[in-house]
């Protein structure tokens, strides 16, 4: 397994490096040396209720990530399947994903969720609007 620090560091560069276009992240102060807290942004599906819509995310990685997957939860208001009405991220929902601790990292999760926006039960869903946020 690979230690906490050095998986994080990787998903760090794997956001600075750019990549999936939909998704961004980092670190929220960029002086925190054990990479706990992160803001991240998805950008809505093109052709479902969720495009042209930018969302902000908070990421809380654990002492002992990963072993536990991250604590995620959404900013802005949002209708999905995977997220309760606190805008927190229940993973085990999320279609096509399985937190594996050797394999998962925080780029492909936050891929998962932004796929996650084209499946058909949340298609169908009504979205708040743009201004919403969580308390």
């Amino acid at each position: 397994v690979v230690p906490r620090n050095f998986k994080l560091l990787e998903d760090l560069e794997t956001f600075e490096k750019g990549g999936d276009p939909r998704i961004s992240a980092g670190l929220k102060d960029p002086c925190d040396l054990l990479l706990i807290d992160w803001h991240a942004s998805i950008i809505g599906a093109p052709g479902t209720p969720f495009q042209n819509r930018i969302y902000s995310l908070s990421i809380h990685c654990p002492p002992n990530y990963p072993m536990s997957p991250p604590i995620i939860r959404f900013s802005n208001k949002i209708n999905m399947r995977c997220v309760d009405q606190r805008g927190m991220v229940s993973i085990s929902s999320i279609s096509n994903f399985q937190w594996q601790t050797a394999t998962s990292t925080l780029p492909r999760l936050l891929i998962a969720l932004a796929d996650e926006m084209k499946n058909a039960n949340n298609r169908r869903l009504t979205q708040p609007n743009d201004s919403e946020i969580y308390s």
